[in-house]
């Protein structure tokens, strides 16, 4: 529900918006998909099994990650003024020490 109202704040219209939600959990995913889908969003939903999960992200115009890996995306599959949210938490190890980023 965080990530409906930071669409909301930021005045994001979803109807017939093409979102790519990297998650497929039962606590994240799916409930997040009906809530994009019921504002009109089309919605793929991309997991680890998913095929060409790059060519999905590089044609949405909202990216959504809950995946908790740092560094799996990449900017150029990303297109020009897409909206990019990463719900998840990772961590990274920085100078010896891991830190969340």
């Amino acid at each position: 529900a965080a990530c409906m109202y930071i669409l909301k704040e930021h005045n994001i219209n979803l109807y017939g918006v093409q979102c790519a939600l990297l998650n497929r959990s039962r606590i994240v995913g799916f409930p997040l998909a009906h809530l994009l889908m019921q504002e009109g969003a089309t919605v793929s939903i991309c997991h680890s099994r998913s095929r060409d999960t790059r060519s999905i992200i590089k044609m949405s115009d909202i990216v959504l990650s809950a995946i908790g890996h740092y560094g799996l995306i990449s900017s150029d599959w990303i297109k020009k003024d897409a909206v990019v949210i990463d719900i998840s938490t990772n961590f990274l190890r920085i100078d010896g020490q891991e830190k969340m980023v």
